[in-house]
């Protein structure tokens, strides 16, 4: 299964109905897969959590290094497979760049992004 920086993010910073949901379909599918991408969107979540919700730094850095341990890294989209995924969508390049990672890894992509879910029925879908 290929995830998204907001389904880690559901995972490691988010509690109530959305973290459970996850919790419950990532317990259900083995292996979990991102590109190196990933990395740099949840650190962008991280500094929201760290300025805005009082999360702490030494927490954020444990969350990032959990969900680093548990998450095997794809490869990097070329941008001859990200752009015309994006161009044709309407989605981000950021986005596209797991959809692509998906599309070449053989799994689907979970995600909450309701954009993508549309844009790549086939592969991506909600957890």
């Amino acid at each position: 299964m290929v995830i998204d920086a907001n389904v880690i993010s559901a995972r490691y910073l988010e509690t109530g109905q959305r973290h459970e949901q996850v919790l419950h379909r990532l317990e259900t599918v083995g292996d979990w897969h991102s590109p190196p991408i990933w990395q740099s969107e949840f650190n962008s979540v991280l500094m929201k959590y760290l300025r805005h919700r009082g999360l702490q730094l030494e927490a954020a850095i444990c969350a990032h290094a959990e969900a680093e341990s548990a998450i095997t890294l794809l490869r990097q989209p070329d941008p001859e497979e990200v752009l015309p995924l994006a161009l044709h969508s309407g989605c981000s390049t950021y986005d596209c760049e797991y959809v692509a990672a998906a599309r070449n890894a053989g799994l689907p992509l979970l995600t909450f992004d309701k954009r993508v879910i549309k844009a790549f029925p086939k592969i991506a879908r909600e957890p």
